[in-house]
């Protein structure tokens, strides 16, 4: 056969490498490369897509999320990320990252909203917005967060608690004279 150069595309989708051949003219594959990343960009891929099978969100967060969030942030954020994830992955269980959507963030908070507290199912949510940024930032997801289209839980405002004179008297009893 005809021997000669062949260009290939290379670009990741559902954070693996995908290789595409695309033909033998340098500006062709130039061309092609622009209209993938412009695919990507504006989260088109359905062509991308149709070979490749989407992450499940319980795989993700086991693989990629929780490891990232263990070597960056501090131990008790990391704990805190443990449980709400656990939380989600109750719900969500396997379906895929692209499959996960408005609607269907509205039915969890439905499910918990009477289960927990309105401040503990709105750190939930936030670690489902965290764990679609990191989805975005690492390839695995091309649209908006959905989490950002979903309005948080009222949380009832506490008031400011003040000390009896009691309390203020053992608080006196058991501080520094510099605090005096």
């Amino acid at each position: 056969g005809k021997k000669g150069i062949i260009y290939t595309v290379v670009y990741r989708l559902n954070g693996r490498q995908k290789w595409k051949a695309v033909g033998k003219h340098y500006s062709v594959a130039k061309l092609k490369l622009k209209e993938i990343e412009y695919k990507l960009e504006v989260g088109e891929m359905d062509d991308l897509i149709k070979k490749d099978k989407p992450i499940p969100i319980s795989q993700f967060v086991r693989e990629r999320y929780l490891p990232w969030m263990e070597t960056r942030r501090a131990p008790k954020t990391y704990q805190s990320a443990i449980t709400s994830s656990n939380n989600l992955l109750k719900f969500f269980k396997d379906t895929p990252l692209p499959h996960i959507d408005p609607r269907k963030i509205e039915d969890y908070i439905k499910h918990r909203k009477d289960l927990v507290a309105p401040r503990t199912c709105n750190i939930e949510l936030g670690c489902l917005g965290q764990i679609f940024k990191r989805a975005i930032e690492e390839k695995y997801f091309y649209k908006e967060n959905p989490v950002r289209k979903v309005e948080k839980l009222k949380e009832p405002k506490k008031h400011p608690r003040f000390l009896s004179r009691e309390e203020m008297q053992r608080l006196w009893g058991v501080s520094t004279p510099w605090i005096r």
